[in-house]
């Protein structure tokens, strides 16, 4: 598995992979700055965190579709997964290390969008004490809950023929995203809304279902391809 994620990870410099993991949580910080900034005021850390996350929950949702489907697009055009037999590594290894690299890079985003939370505090909350609890929350609890949400735009980019269809389908889960509050919370698109401590009651029961369904499709999905026939 070591050797997958690390053959992963090298192809990452022939994507726009890693800007885009920079880029998405500038862009939602920059937009707050932004706001904050042409109102001169002082903002209070609550209303700050909670500002970025409003934000940060369609962000992720398109965020994890685009990844996903540059991760699952990689080597082959087309359906690669059926010209794969060839290589070493078994299909399923390849689809758990992709899911693993998925999982890291929006880690990696995760920590940036802290990161710039705590520097926009700094420039509009100065004196304040900083929440930690509440920002480490804020800013990981999406990215838990929507662990489910990646095992589903990966299996759609391997599955689908054409990765427009994949990307189409993370459009439409940010409309629904947008509209988290009115949809049954079972849905996929409500977890990283509801994993957020300032949107849900119980953030941990969703950030737990995120989590362990996200991992039960990821093994599911690589055991499915480990069983397909090899070309």
């Amino acid at each position: 598995m070591t050797r997958a994620l690390w053959a992963e990870a090298l192809k990452l410099h022939r994507t726009w992979i890693l800007p885009l993991v920079f880029l998405g949580p500038f862009g939602v910080v920059s937009l707050n700055v932004v706001r904050w900034a042409l109102h001169g005021q002082t903002v209070p850390w609550s209303q700050l965190v909670l500002g970025v996350n409003s934000l940060l929950v369609p962000a992720l949702i398109l965020g994890i579709a685009i990844l996903a489907s540059l991760l699952a697009g990689v080597e082959l055009p087309g359906r690669m997964w059926k010209q794969l037999g060839a290589l070493p590594l078994r299909p399923g290894t390849l689809y758990v290390a992709k899911f693993l690299l998925l999982a890291l890079l929006l880690a990696a985003s995760g920590v940036l969008c802290v990161l710039g939370m705590l520097a926009a505090g700094w420039i509009f909350a100065p004196g304040q004490p900083v929440p930690w609890p509440a920002l480490l929350q804020e800013g990981f609890g999406p990215y838990l809950g929507a662990y489910l949400l990646m095992g589903i735009q990966l299996a759609l980019s391997v599955l689908l023929p054409t990765q427009a269809w994949a990307i189409a389908a993370g459009i439409v889960g940010v409309i629904m995203g947008l509209g988290s509050g009115l949809l049954p919370h079972w849905l996929p698109w409500s977890f990283p809304e509801l994993a957020s401590p300032g949107a849900g009651q119980q953030p941990q029961f969703f950030i737990l279902c995120g989590v362990g369904l996200g991992l039960l499709l990821a093994l599911g999905g690589a055991l499915w391809f480990t069983h397909q026939e090899r070309p």
